[in-house]
């Protein structure tokens, strides 16, 4: 809630208060002071749809442009301006710890989850679910596998508890977890294709497709088939330049143009 929309508010909620004492105390003009309720808090809504337009148009335009930088630093001024919860606090976090790992800033991420790690045991369900997901991600980067383990198995067992509301969300963000870490670890590399074809199908931005399309092209490398791999590095690499896979795509296709 932006300080502006809390402001209001608060006034708008003390005079719907009075006018309410006031149709008990003289119901003479009671659907006048109903229809003043309803127009004040009408207001409340439509700058609420407001904020939370503002803040998905910022995701829109990182799913498209994938400057990460930039997204960081709009949520920063977004947030800024607004009225949250220690716990909305700390999931603004976790989502900076991804976007840090998208532009290849891992110590950044690592200096955020650790120091949530104190806080960890207080989570919700839904919180933990994604600082779980960040910390894999960040365990992926550095071949940790036996920790990824241990936190996939988390992750599975919160998504079935997980409420119906929740459980495709959760599904689809371990989906793309579980086939990252196959691909680390050299196995079930065409069922991991499958999937992250499949992820891509389903969420069609350029950041997903991106992101899924480097994926891909390193099962390539893995099971030899090199120019396949150059053709998806190749096409990665026309994406934003400041994302780590990119980087890595970059890096893959100078190896291969080496090789071959």
């Amino acid at each position: 809630m932006k300080k502006g929309r809390f402001i209001y508010w608060l006034i708008s909620m003390t005079v719907a208060i009075f006018l309410i004492v006031m149709t008990f105390i003289d119901d003479t003009y009671y659907w006048i002071y109903t229809l003043l309720i309803v127009l004040l808090l009408i207001p409340n809504f439509i700058l609420k749809k407001k904020e939370q337009k503002e803040i998905m148009d910022q995701a829109i335009i990182y799913s498209r442009d994938g400057d990460g930088k930039k997204y960081v630093v709009m949520l920063r001024q977004i947030n800024r301006k607004m009225i949250k919860s220690k716990n909305s606090r700390i999931f603004d976090d976790i989502l900076y710890t991804n976007v840090y790992m998208d532009i290849g800033d891992f110590d950044k991420a690592r200096e955020v989850l650790d120091r949530l790690v104190e806080k960890e045991e207080k989570f919700s369900d839904f919180m933990r679910f994604f600082y779980y997901k960040s910390w894999i991600t960040y365990l992926l980067n550095y071949d940790d596998l036996d920790k990824c383990d241990v936190l996939l198995k988390q992750l599975s067992k919160l998504i079935d508890s997980a409420p119906k509301s929740l459980k495709s969300q959760y599904i689809l963000n371990y989906q793309l977890l579980i086939s990252k870490y196959n691909i680390r670890k050299g196995i079930y590399l065409e069922a991991a294709k499958k999937t992250l074809k499949q992820i891509m199908y389903n969420n069609p931005t350029p950041l997903m497709e991106m992101s899924c399309s480097y994926f891909i092209g390193v099962i390539e490398v893995k099971m030899g088939r090199y120019d396949e791999a150059k053709k998806l590095f190749m096409y990665v690499t026309e994406f934003n330049e400041q994302l780590n896979y990119v980087k890595k795509a970059k890096k893959y296709l100078q190896n291969l143009n080496t090789d071959n």
